[in-house]
């Protein structure tokens, strides 16, 4: 029996990266609680989805209001809906059953993330190898995998960067499509209006993927010396696509109201800068690059710098490849798409760095690959072994460096998880003695916070409205801030608060504190205990 190699790789690839984030998993399990706030965002997300479908009405959807994420918020619901919980048929008694089961949704949520990563593999795969050897293919996707270990992590903790391969996949086929067409048509700038808008509804930062887009259909037009009528016809399609696409989902899917708040957050992300245009209030802050360059070797997230030189080396290359010649325009527009992909996404993440951001870098890395092969090629490039053994070395250096990182955090993510099982004990011990409430701050790994806080994504009012109601001894400090109750015990988070002395000094025990209406902090004479993973701070 034949096998076609062609057809088989892309499955196969498919196959073993699926296999990668459930394996670890599988070895490595984490508590829903206690690794990032994409597990409490989530289920908030597919709660929302779950009531608004069970109750007839559009709530708002504050999940979906800053990144905003859609694509994150139905994988979200779909986790649900597969763990059996489609739609709210229970009211306040459904969320209690949810969170009762919520290490099921946990593990699903985990295998949709896989599959969505390994479906943007397939589909890299499938048009990579149109142009170039298995062995490129096969290349491209090694360096997105090795590059940061932010690519792994988003599948271990999923969130908005579980998408960036399936978009970057999506990417470059219909940028494959526009290149390699001997004249751009309209269904090609549908799809790649589409693609763009896709992105962006992701998250902000993956503006690059339309823009970059733009950007290789406008050089394909000009070097195609299309007349200038057509060429605006076709550039304005593009856009009308793109905004028709993001004003349906916002109309539908987010909601006018959290559309405007999500276009004030992104308007004061693009003119601030730090994490969220928190930071100075200038588009660029060179601290802030400063500070981010200086942590890309510590987190080992190597995306962005091989990110920005070969951006700049495709984008230099591939418009030479074809000025140089007419056969080159193919090429030349291939080029500039990865290039102002991978350049945009690096620049991006600098200006706002946080290392879980690299992924959406990494996933810009396998089309560079592609795109610098062919432009190698232009330019009278032939592989050979020494180029191959040289690759092997330097991906081989690259996965030296960033495996320990991500073999930490796999580590310390399941270490957690045992911990926990201690403090419980001793925190339900501290609970049943206290005749006040015990406040479980921000980001406190239990599900006496964790509810609180999907509660708050959630925004089902009669659902916060009960569990504020419910006689309690335990309550989230997100929900908390609405009824100020009597508190006798604060849980601390060792993330936030490592020491006595950082509980000590700390202006607000609250966190955000930017967003805490009460502050609270440490006053004479109360006691501090310290767990495996938390301080028990006791009131006076």
């Amino acid at each position: 029996m034949n096998i076609d190699a062609r057809k088989t790789l892309p499955w196969i690839l498919a196959i073993v990266f699926f296999a990668i984030p459930t394996l670890l998993f599988f070895l490595y399990p984490t508590s829903f609680w206690a690794v990032s706030d994409n597990e409490t965002v989530g289920l908030g997300n597919a709660l929302n989805m779950a009531y608004r479908l069970a109750d007839r009405e559009f709530y708002p959807a504050p999940g979906i209001t800053w990144h905003p994420g859609v694509t994150f918020y139905l994988m979200n619901w779909i986790a649900l809906a597969l763990a059996g919980y489609p739609s709210a048929t229970g009211g306040f008694s459904f969320f209690k059953t949810v969170i009762a089961h919520v290490e099921v949704y946990h593990k699903i949520i985990i295998y949709l993330a896989a599959f969505v990563g390994a479906s943007g593999v397939y589909i890299f795969a499938r048009a990579a190898q149109i142009l170039v050897p298995a062995g490129v293919t096969v290349i491209g996707l090694m360096f997105w995998l090795v590059s940061t270990p932010a690519t792994i992590m988003m599948f271990m903790s999923p969130g908005f960067e579980s998408f960036a391969i399936l978009i970057n996949g999506l990417f470059l086929a219909i940028l494959m499509r526009i290149s390699y067409e001997r004249d751009v048509t309209r269904v090609s700038i549908v799809c790649a209006g589409a693609i763009g808008a896709l992105a962006y509804l992701n998250k902000l930062s993956y503006i690059y993927i339309p823009v970059s887009l733009g950007a290789a259909i406008f050089v394909k037009l000009l070097l195609c010396r299309t007349s200038w009528i057509r060429g605006s016809l076709l550039i304005a399609l593009f856009v009308a696509t793109f905004a028709s696409v993001v004003l349906a989902v916002a109309y539908f899917v987010i909601g006018w109201t959290g559309f405007e708040t999500l276009l004030k957050y992104h308007w004061g992300i693009v003119l601030g800068s730090g994490l969220y245009g928190t930071g100075d209030q200038t588009v660029v802050s060179w601290e802030e690059v400063r500070k981010a360059l200086a942590a890309l070797a510590i987190n080992g997230a190597y995306a962005i710098p091989i990110a920005l030189i070969s951006g700049l080396a495709l984008l230099i290359g591939g418009l030479a490849a074809a000025l140089k010649s007419t056969n080159n325009i193919s090429v030349g527009t291939l080029s500039v798409g990865a290039g102002s992909a991978a350049l945009l996404s690096a620049i991006f993440v600098v200006k706002h760095y946080e290392v879980h951001y690299t992924a959406g870098v990494s996933a810009t890395l396998p089309a560079c690959v592609v795109a610098g092969y062919l432009v190698a090629r232009v330019w009278g490039f032939r592989g050979g072994l020494k180029y191959a053994a040289g690759t092997a070395a330097l991906l081989a250096c690259l996965a030296y460096f960033v495996m320990p990182v991500l073999t930490a955090y796999v580590f310390r993510s399941a270490q957690m998880t045992k911990l926990l099982r201690a403090d419980e004990q001793e925190i339900a011990a501290q609970i049943a003695a206290s005749k006040r409430t015990v406040e479980f701050t921000y980001k406190a790994p239990f599900a006496e916070f964790g509810e609180g806080f999907v509660l708050v994504i959630a925004e089902i009012p009669r659902l916060s409205e009960e569990y504020l109601s419910r006689s309690q001894s335990t309550i989230s400090s997100f929900m908390a801030r609405r009824i100020k109750p009597d508190v006798g015990i604060y849980v601390l988070d060792k993330s936030y608060f490592p020491s006595d002395d950082s509980i000590k000094l700390a202006t607000n025990l609250d966190l955000p504190a930017s967003s805490a209406p009460v502050v609270i902090k440490y006053e004479p004479g109360d006691k501090i205990i310290e767990l495996k993973t938390v301080f028990l701070l006791v009131r006076n």
